[in-house]
């Protein structure tokens, strides 16, 4: 995967990516009001970074990414996005707003 997360097309999971690999995910919308206050990766926390990011390494199996998310305008959708190996970044889609918001993450 050149690409650190996947959408999973099956939808047994949000994102696939392979288990051991170091993650960052980052969470925008439109207006630049959406804040990510808090991130927790199979009920471990992790650290915000410019509240919008968080970094973790991806275990195997199913596990949830548990983000809180604060934004003026809850109808305006959260968008996700994650790292690559050359250090672009891919559009993971747009989502509804939600807070908190669990995403499964499927490592293999």
């Amino acid at each position: 995967m050149p690409c650190k997360l996947q959408v999973d097309d099956t939808g047994a999971c949000d994102f696939l990516a392979t288990t051991g690999s170091k993650v960052t995910i980052c969470f925008q919308s439109d207006s630049g009001m959406l804040k990510l206050a808090n991130a927790n990766y199979d009920k471990k926390p992790l650290t915000v970074v410019n509240d919008s990011c968080a970094t973790f390494t991806v275990l195997e199996g199913r596990k949830v990414l548990s983000c809180v998310l604060f934004t003026p305008d809850p109808s305006e959708p959260v968008k996700v996005s994650g790292n690559c190996d050359d250090g672009a970044t891919v559009d993971l889609g747009p989502f509804p707003f939600q807070s908190p918001d669990d995403f499964v993450v499927c490592g293999s």
